[in-house]
């Protein structure tokens, strides 16, 4: 007879089974954003054509249609798939593209500053950083 409680989920002394609901194992891994990198790619190295690219590793084709639909409806590309205007303006800013395009209409409604900071703040990966 084994020295374990008979409610462990220990089976022998290599081998551990752990319980938890079927729900925790089906997760699924976020869908990658290629919305700013490929706005950069169009208006700062003049790639045309995306499907072509040689990236490092390719992206599935979903993803490049989903990013581009994001700068479409941002008005950061046209209909024909070139870069607009403001889509120049906020593939320079090297911030998500949802931000910069927050930044350049901030302009309309005298918040340019506020938003500036704002931007800053959730664009940022450590705020607060200090010395060991």
């Amino acid at each position: 007879m084994s020295d374990a409680p008979p409610l462990s989920p220990r089976t022998s002394h290599r081998i551990a089974l752990h319980i938890a609901p079927l729900q925790d194992y089906q997760t699924t891994l976020p869908t990658p954003d290629y919305s700013t990198i490929l706005l950069q790619l169009k208006h700062l190295h003049k790639v045309t054509d995306l499907p072509r690219f040689q990236f490092i590793k390719k992206p599935a084709p979903r993803d490049l249609k989903l990013a581009l639909h994001k700068l479409y409806v941002l008005a950061l590309i046209n209909d024909k798939g070139d870069v607009t205007d403001q889509g120049k303006m906020a593939a320079e800013m090297n911030i998500p593209v949802e931000w910069a395009r927050a930044v350049l209409r901030s302009n309309l409604y005298s918040c340019s500053e506020e938003m500036l900071i704002v931007a800053a703040v959730a664009c940022t990966k450590v705020i607060i950083s200090s010395r060991l």
